[in-house]
């Protein structure tokens, strides 16, 4: 039974994929606090969009007393608590204070999102220019262009691109070169290629 004296703590439930909004909706209808965050996260091609900030996972407040958690009935979008074992842990009031605090914070600074800092190397893609570059000056905001020192025409020249036209260097796939051929085909050996006898020496 809940009392006035009865302890509250935080904990992590598991929901279905992309379930987060749902499952919380299941979990307040029951009288229960809900904090499930949510970041803008700016994307190049399709502009803004809503995202979890832990995709999969709720936080629900629920008091010390298990018997009073709540029922997840059949179909529900929640698929268990986070646990160790058969140990559920718990996150104090403090811990999801500091939490909220920090969601607030990476919102009001744009949401989650590439940012590029003075002297890293990017290159500029665009409909009018595609090179390397350097970024002059932080990046302050998704929407906000970005000054860079470039190469054009065999001149160092300063300029402001979109946010959306830049890309890290390590953000690049890869470049995996093929492997030099072996045969000919049929079988065919290139020459320095054929593998030797076990019975040379």
């Amino acid at each position: 039974m809940i009392g006035e004296q009865t302890r509250f703590d935080w904990y992590v439930a598991w929901t279905e994929p992309r379930s987060e909004l749902r499952a919380s909706f299941e979990i307040e209808e029951d009288g229960f606090e809900v904090f499930v965050p949510q970041v803008v996260s700016p994307d190049r091609r399709q502009g803004d969009e809503v995202t979890p900030l832990f995709p999969g996972y709720i936080f629900v407040r629920c008091p010390s007393e298990r018997d009073a958690w709540p029922k997840f009935r059949s179909g529900c979008k929640i698929r268990g608590w986070v646990k160790f074992g058969e140990y559920i842990p718990n996150l104090p009031d403090s811990i999801v204070s500091e939490l909220k605090e920090r969601w607030n914070e990476i919102n009001r600074d744009g949401g989650l999102w590439r940012r590029f800092t003075a002297g890293e190397r990017v290159r500029v893609v665009s409909s009018s220019m595609d090179g390397l570059a350097c970024v002059l000056e932080e990046s302050k905001s998704p929407y906000a262009n970005v000054r860079i020192l470039m190469e054009f025409m065999g001149r160092k020249v300063q300029a402001q691109v979109p946010w959306k036209n830049l890309r890290g260097l390590d953000d690049q796939p890869p470049n995996l070169s093929r492997a030099p051929r072996r045969t000919r085909g049929k079988h065919r050996w290139v020459r320095g290629h054929k593998p030797m006898s076990p019975f040379q020496t």
